[in-house]
């Protein structure tokens, strides 16, 4: 949980200040319209259609769209994110790398990260 660094709500897009085309701030609520395109991987693609998961299903969860998506920092490799969320009922790791804005892969959550990810939320509603 030390390297959460952000949650992602259905009015924030997946976009760092430098990438955003436009930002506004309106009762306490951040709206950003951005200009990224998420490219997928040949391993991501390869990886969704083994397990069952669309490219709208990692877009909700990059977006926050379904539910608030937590943004970890990979302890592995310094430019990637990784979004942890729900795309409805499925529960989504999405490792994406920063600069060049790609899915890595995707798999479904593991115990311990869906129990993080419930604790997180608790912690962020409070």
């Amino acid at each position: 949980m030390d390297n959460a660094f952000g949650v992602l709500t259905k009015n924030r897009r997946c976009c760092r200040e430098e990438d955003v085309l436009d930002f506004n701030v309106c009762n306490g609520v951040c709206y950003a319209y951005d200009v990224c395109m998420i490219v997928f991987s040949k391993h991501a693609l390869q990886r969704m259609e083994e397990r069952g998961f669309t490219r709208d299903d990692v877009l909700a969860v990059i977006d926050g769209r379904d539910a608030p998506s937590l943004i970890l920092r990979s302890v592995q490799d310094e430019i990637v994110d990784v979004y942890v969320g729900y795309a409805g009922e499925k529960h989504l790791f999405v490792p994406v790398n920063r600069k060049t804005r790609s899915v890595i892969t995707v798999r479904p959550m593991r115990t311990e990260e869906r129990r993080m990810y419930a604790e997180r939320m608790k912690y962020e509603q409070a």
